[in-house]
């Protein structure tokens, strides 16, 4: 697919619509979103660019400067403050406190929306941070992990007491089973295993059998407390957002409770974090999760979280290879960002930046990106032209099972193309379809080469996820 395919999106305009209507709220900052699903600020459209933290002093100014627009507050008036004397807008995650199951957790998610509600800074509320894959994340850790080490101690005790002789062999079932995904089976066995050592189980409610029960009763409380929400605030949208995980269905059942969907998706080094489950682990999987995201979200906004750390900075011992969970490189961080925004994205935000040394090579290379995405504000902002935009590879000697990638803006009274290429190798494609006349040159803002137009089309070159942004230049 060479052009981002948004008829879904606009099919569903008419629900954007009431939304868009429904969040204005005279002498707040009028939040509403446009029938694309971009964000209208006091009417003016509005691409976020985000991160995770909320420094004090020198360094939110610097977060300021470097061109971040929207930071993650705490639900106080103080944090608001904070935001709002550096010039930044701020969301407030509810976390677990969004789940309303009962007139208590009701009382208490009210009272937070009241407090916050109506501080000028405020632009979206956040529900719990990957809800749905959470169930099954925890249930997991204690079926594959918890659980087999307890099996394990207990075991090597009874063998050495002459005890539960059938202990090894119901183990063995236990861990056969949960190799094929066959839970029922699994537990079973446990359940059986836990008899022969003489033990009740401990954590009886943690069965994988019983994780999409569990998971649809969170989905209903969260979808209870956004109706809380909606209630106590109609100014302020709702967003929630999902690990790079789960099926489409069931995180479209999660997105009745919010306006705004995404997920975080972090694959550097590619190929060996095992971050990305599907099929492609390498860097093109961002656009890859924008557009799941769009699927299990029709018509909603959709915000994706983006790497601002290495994984190796999540860990307390380094491993002693410095590339073995190295932090993204320059090109990886800007190819992401524009491999999002290729594909539909509405906002970009980085999380995980709260790991990393700054100054650090890395924050610098940060900050670059998110000043040139400051610098494009607008055109980001900018309806994607639906056009018979086309793009074909030129010959190689590559595979190229992903090719180059191309959307068209309108902003500032010019045509601006934005190409990735999803290739890890150098790539070249005639870009056709283009809504620029015949002779006028397209200039690419980075490294300020001039491409010429001709009959609509214009030849572009990439490096192995590389980028350009092309400029009509008049």
């Amino acid at each position: 697919m060479n052009q981002v395919d948004n008829t879904s999106r606009v099919a569903s305009a008419g629900i954007v619509m009431v939304l868009a209507i429904c969040f204005c709220i005279q002498g707040w900052a009028e939040v509403s979103f446009d029938t694309d699903g971009m964000l209208l600020v006091d009417g003016d459209r509005f691409f976020p660019v985000g991160i995770y933290e909320l420094p004090e002093g020198d360094a939110l100014d610097e977060i300021a400067g470097a061109g971040f627009n929207i930071v993650r507050a705490s639900a106080s008036i103080e944090s608001l403050d904070r935001a709002e004397s550096a010039g930044l807008k701020a969301w407030i995650p509810l976390g677990g406190n969004m789940d309303v199951r009962d007139g208590a957790a009701r009382e208490k998610l009210v009272g937070m929306i009241e407090r916050c509600k109506g501080h000028p800074a405020l632009l979206v509320w956040e529900g719990p941070d990957e809800p749905l894959w959470n169930v099954w994340y925890s249930t997991q850790g204690w079926m594959y992990g918890g659980q087999v080490e307890a099996f394990r101690d207990r075991i090597k005790a009874a063998r050495e007491g002459n005890a539960a002789p059938d202990a090894d062999r119901l183990f063995e079932e236990y861990r056969r089973a949960l190799n094929v995904a066959d839970y029922a089976s699994a537990e079973t066995a446990a359940a059986k295993l836990w008899n022969a050592l003489g033990e009740p189980p401990p954590r009886p409610d943690m069965l994988m059998s019983t994780a999409p029960q569990r998971a649809k009763a969170l989905a209903d409380g969260l979808h209870a407390g956004y109706a809380a929400i909606r209630e106590t605030d109609s100014a302020h949208p709702v967003w929630l957002n999902h690990a790079p995980r789960n099926t489409v269905p069931d995180l479209a059942y999660f997105n009745r409770a919010a306006e705004i969907v995404g997920c975080d998706i972090y694959p550097v080094p590619y190929q060996t974090t095992g971050h990305s489950d599907l099929a492609n682990k390498r860097l093109s999987c961002v656009g890859d999760y924008t557009e799941r995201m769009q699927a299990a979200g029709p018509g909603k906004a959709v915000w994706m979280v983006l790497q601002g750390f290495g994984w190796r900075d999540l860990r307390e011992e380094k491993p002693e290879d410095e590339t073995e969970g190295r932090r993204p490189r320059y090109d990886e961080t800007r190819f992401m960002a524009f491999d999002a925004v290729v594909h539909g994205a509405d906002a970009i935000l980085y999380w995980g930046t709260h790991y990393i040394d700054k100054p650090s090579r890395f924050w610098t290379d940060l900050k670059r990106v998110v000043t040139e995405l400051k610098g494009l504000g607008d055109v980001l902002a900018a309806r994607t032209l639906e056009i018979d935009l086309h793009v074909e590879l030129k010959p190689t000697l590559y595979s190229a099972d992903r090719g180059i990638v191309a959307v068209a803006k309108r902003a500032r009274g010019r045509t601006f193309v934005i190409t990735v290429n999803e290739c890890h190798e150098p790539l070249g494609c005639t870009i056709s379809g283009l809504p620029v006349a015949d002779g006028s040159s397209l200039r690419d803002a980075q490294t300020g080469s001039m491409l010429t137009v001709e009959d609509g089309t214009v030849d572009c070159f990439l490096g192995g996820y590389g980028v350009a942004v092309l400029e009509e230049q008049q």
